[in-house]
């Protein structure tokens, strides 16, 4: 089994990089973090796709660190 530094792990899928806490092999059927059940693709070119924006957000959630660029409330500082 693979090293998990995270709870989740990224996957191309749907023409995306989606984050998922499963452990998958291409062409696995699997469910992102956005809520989206996708089918996994593990090729070179996949690996380049933009990366899905809900899942992303849910996964900077899951480690505590905020999205880049994101303000601290009430602060107004980066």
């Amino acid at each position: 089994m693979k090293f998990r530094q995270h709870p989740f792990g990224w996957v191309p899928a749907a023409e995306r990089r989606h984050a998922t806490r499963a452990i998958w092999r291409d062409g696995d059927e699997i469910a992102a973090l956005c809520g989206e059940v996708v089918v996994a693709v593990d090729t070179t070119e996949s690996w380049f796709w933009g990366t899905c924006e809900p899942c992303n957000v849910e996964a900077h959630r899951i480690v505590g660190v905020p999205m880049p660029g994101a303000r601290r409330r009430g602060t107004g500082a980066l």
